[in-house]
């Protein structure tokens, strides 16, 4: 048997790309007859090419994973867009690909494309190539790709990957710029409170050894002092402490246990902990919404969800799910019984169950809640200014008392001797 690749046109025009195993040309022309295809063109592989190709794919997908490289996420987003226009534009699989790796920068991404066209001029199907690739396309998307293979509407499917993907990296950049105020003005504020420890406090306390204040000295300035000749003078040992904590606590979040207890503790933040469930609620719904619209069965679609989240509370509600829907339930009771889901999610989901747009509801779900992460990041960046403002005036404002105190009282010592 020779395997033979073949490109055609289906019923709605479009020209596709396929691999047929037959004894001849003519025998797998027939066979793409059959399906309803009208062959344009068919090139033989054989058994020697084959080989070679293979053993070619094999060897760049172990380099690849020595170096386990990455592609960034707005770039392959900008990838699957054009691979969308391009397919239903009518191109073959393999010329597509060729155009796309063509105009990347040299790097990763470029190689992959490269070795994916390869490995289709093999024989392999798209799906199948996707998923030798792990670290630039993940579960859900060699899933959807798979759905849209078998579903003849590949193009369609790589249309909506690139949609959910441009989302889910605007909400997710969102997330992130709303973390970075807080995480630059606490930075800058432990910056200024180590500057004043370091160079501000011991000259204040020279100045009062000198002047005799160093008697009767204030609770708050011995404790002040206390901390400002640690830091100069032990900052090793201040080293070693924040090393042993940080290891420890590393250590102890990246353990099965810890994990837990992080993801418990990350959903009750104060605030921020409000806009985490958020951002997870909006993604969980997008995806499972993407997923059964592009005709991906729900369990595996409830599978794929489980398996794209960082979070155990996520994890354990998409098993418990996955468990009631296997035994014929609907998704209504299990995600009212989550502390993750709102009513909100729960109707709405209800009512897609029973007017049979699921998919439909659960992508407005999505949408209401990247609406409602807009409105959480408004109101945390409208409150965490003068939180932190405050915050940073009060611990300087404390240092200065505590440094004036001995002053003042000097002060007030001198005025009272007798001239």
């Amino acid at each position: 048997m020779s395997q033979f690749i073949i490109e055609a046109i289906d019923v709605t025009g479009k020209k596709i790309q396929t691999k047929i195993e037959a004894q001849s040309q003519e025998d797998a022309l027939k066979k793409v007859r059959v399906k309803g295809l009208k062959p344009v063109s068919c090139k033989e592989l054989d058994s020697e090419q084959l080989k070679q190709k293979l053993s070619q794919s094999v060897t760049k997908k172990k380099k690849f994973n020595l170096f386990q490289r990455r592609v960034a996420t707005k770039d392959l987003a900008r990838f699957t867009h054009q691979f969308s226009v391009l397919i239903n534009s009518g191109l073959p699989i393999v010329r597509c690909l060729k155009v796309l790796a063509n105009q990347q920068k040299e790097g990763y991404l470029k190689e992959v494309l490269q070795q994916i066209a390869e490995d289709i001029e093999a024989g392999s199907s798209l799906s199948e190539v996707f998923s030798k690739h792990p670290t630039v396309f993940d579960k859900l998307y060699v899933n959807m790709v798979r759905a849209g293979e078998a579903g003849g509407i590949l193009d369609e499917i790589m249309r909506r990957l690139s949609e959910y993907m441009e989302k889910m990296q605007k909400l997710k950049g969102k997330v992130i710029s709303a973390s970075i105020y807080p995480v630059v003005v606490l930075f800058i504020a432990v910056s200024v409170v180590l500057a004043l420890m370091t160079f501000i406090v011991p000259k204040f306390q020279a100045v009062l050894t000198q002047l005799g204040g160093n008697q009767a000295m204030h609770p708050l300035t011995s404790f002040i002092l206390g901390i400002s000749d640690f830091i100069v003078n032990r900052w090793y040992l201040l080293i070693i402490i924040v090393g042993i904590l940080t290891a420890s606590t590393i250590i102890f979040f990246k353990s099965k246990t810890g994990k837990v207890v992080l993801d418990k503790m990350i959903l009750r933040i104060p605030v921020f902990g409000a806009l985490i469930r958020k951002f997870m609620v909006a993604r969980i719904c997008r995806t499972l919404g993407t997923l059964l619209k592009s005709g991906v069965p729900i369990l595996d679609a409830i599978t794929i969800v489980k398996n794209t989240t960082n979070n155990t509370v996520i994890e354990k509600t998409m098993d418990y799910l996955h468990t009631n829907v296997k035994e014929g339930e609907s998704l209504t009771g299990p995600l009212s019984q989550s502390k993750i889901f709102d009513d909100l999610v729960v109707n709405m989901v209800d009512v897609g169950e029973e007017s049979g747009q699921l998919d439909t509801m659960l992508l407005k779900v999505a949408d209401i809640y990247d609406g409602e992460v807009d409105n959480t990041i408004g109101a945390i960046s409208s409150l965490i200014e003068p939180i932190l403002i405050l915050l940073i005036g009060g611990i300087v404002g404390l240092i200065v008392m505590a440094l004036f105190l001995p002053m003042m009282t000097l002060i007030k010592s001198f005025g009272t001797r007798p001239s």
